[in-house]
């Protein structure tokens, strides 16, 4: 049986919640992970800090984002929903994208999801 869940923002349809399930609940499971406040920077909640905007080796900053995002995926692991396989910056323009790869343990199928990645004035 698939993951199934409440969609957010909370909306109703015909008197009732409207539930997602299955790839769509959990992409919705993994950019609550990634965020929860109401800021534009989807890592702010990891504790990056702004030395990830600013710091001259990339690499490292790099290598610190991916360790926070498998905090953020171990509950995920843990409950047999998905699992971080990778990620890769991608970047047009002024605006910068962090492509994650996860794997959906229910199906074993992978997927692509891209969260603002913090780069100065990405709204």
């Amino acid at each position: 049986m698939p993951a199934k869940g409440i969609a957010t923002p909370w909306k109703a349809e015909s008197g009732r919640l409207v539930l997602l399930e299955g790839d769509e609940f959990i992409r919705q499971l993994i950019l609550a992970a990634l965020g929860g406040s109401e800021s534009t920077n989807a890592f702010q909640d990891l504790g990056l800090g702004e030395d990830m905007i600013f710091d001259q080796n990339k690499q490292v900053v790099h290598s610190q984002i991916e360790q926070r995002i498998e905090i953020a995926f171990a509950p995920l692991v843990r409950d047999q929903l998905a699992k971080y396989v990778s990620s890769k910056i991608e970047a047009k323009g002024s605006e910068a994208f962090m492509e994650i790869e996860y794997e959906n343990l229910e199906n074993g199928d992978r997927s692509t999801i891209k969260v603002p990645y913090p780069n100065g004035g990405i709204s």
